[in-house]
């Protein structure tokens, strides 16, 4: 029987490491550009049978990330800024065919372009991201042939910005695969609720 990670100690680890972290100051988000932020956060979700393997992956990741203002990123009127994020991501699958249940973790990197649009009275504004990475996993799978992929990236979500604070919460879309360097090469693609909060 297929047993799933046991995330709560690792959630309520977060949860309070958001609730204790020291707040920002709300004028970075709108300062001069040059100036960045770091963000604590975490996704959860599980892979879909859509161009790629028709296994299903589930698990969850913490992440941090640095975002820095960049005027080359400005698309269509929107600021645009530049992130960079690392994550620890580790998933529970297998049962497909003759394989068995197996864990893969993985340590990844991305690189994103993330827009917001105008922000509300509430603090709410509407973001966007998108981006690549590289990701190095523990094991191979019967939907990935490589230890080590690449991977594409695509956010969004909403902006929530209170005083001195604010908070990130999306849908992500994650493929990994190998470019087709190694093996079948059939990938894997995954939808995650994201979360992270600026400290």
């Amino acid at each position: 029987m297929l047993r799933m990670p046991n995330f709560r100690s690792a959630w309520m680890m977060l949860g309070v490491g958001l609730a204790t972290g020291a707040m920002a100051d709300d004028t970075a988000l709108t300062g001069p550009m040059g100036r960045g932020n770091w963000y604590v956060g975490g996704f959860l979700g599980q892979s879909i049978p859509i161009l790629g393997s028709d296994e299903v992956r589930r698990g969850g990741a913490f992440s941090l990330q640095y975002e820095r203002k960049d005027p080359r990123m400005t698309y269509r009127g929107l600021s645009g800024s530049f992130v960079l994020e690392g994550y620890l991501h580790s998933t529970v699958g297998g049962a497909k065919g003759s394989t068995e249940h197996n864990r893969l973790n993985t340590l990844g990197f991305l690189g994103m372009a993330r827009w917001r649009g105008e922000r509300d009275s509430r603090g709410y504004a509407p973001y966007g991201a998108v981006g690549w990475g590289i990701s190095f996993g523990n094991r191979t799978t019967v939907d990935l042939d490589s230890k080590v992929n690449s991977t594409p990236v695509i956010e969004g979500g909403l902006s929530y910005a209170p005083p001195g604070q604010e908070w990130l919460f999306g849908l992500r879309w994650l493929h990994a695969s190998n470019a087709g360097l190694k093996g079948r090469n059939q990938g894997l693609n995954e939808v995650h609720v994201f979360v992270a909060k600026r400290f």
